[in-house]
């Protein structure tokens, strides 16, 4: 194989690289803008798609630990028994304390008010507080397997500077071959 078919060969990848990197740079920059624009707009608490990641073995084998899970806000009351949904679980001695259950049990109270039982599929008993519609974040999606893991190595400060350094690399060894690419091309003419 030649040098300059190698060359346009590793040309090509790198430029399909960087090509992907930027689609997926403006998806991720479409969902955020969708993320806090919902924010702004809509008053409660929760966001109108969230994803959390998995720290117990309480899910499993449905859900495993690194599992990232991906929740739907509910607008309504439409949980249903079944659903595995994300809620909160905080008291004074865990502040911002969330918990991805099933939902096991519903109850409608006089006034039209929902009281959920949960319990994780690897536990034996149910969970001990009665969950109401407005503590819940939302129904359970999707999982997307160990995908906490990367977030929590990229949660790292020195991690997260390879999010820059890397796309920065692979824009450089483009532009160098590029330009190489290019010299060469022009040896060859003269």
């Amino acid at each position: 194989m030649s040098l300059n078919k190698l060359l346009s060969y590793f040309y090509i990848s790198i430029k399909s690289l960087l090509v992907s990197f930027i689609c997926l740079m403006i998806v991720l920059l479409s969902f955020f803008v969708y993320y806090f624009g919902d924010l702004l707009l809509n008053p409660s608490k929760v966001p109108a798609f969230g994803a959390y990641i998995i720290v117990s073995k309480s899910m499993t084998p449905t859900i495993n630990v690194g599992d990232c899970v991906i929740i739907k806000r509910m607008n309504n009351d439409n949980y249903r028994i079944g659903d595995i949904i994300t809620y909160d679980m905080s008291d004074s001695n865990n502040p911002n304390f969330l918990v991805t259950h099933r939902v096991v049990n519903k109850r409608v109270i006089d006034s039209g008010e929902s009281f959920y039982t949960t319990r994780g599929d690897n536990n034996n008993l149910v969970d001990t507080k009665q969950i109401n519609t407005s503590d819940i974040y939302g129904k359970v999606l999707f999982k997307i397997p160990k995908l906490g893991l990367l977030f929590s190595f990229f949660n790292k400060p020195s991690n997260f500077f390879l999010w820059l350094l890397i796309p920065t690399i692979l824009f450089l060894v483009y532009e160098l071959f590029r330009i190489f690419n290019t010299l060469l091309y022009k040896k060859k003419t003269f």
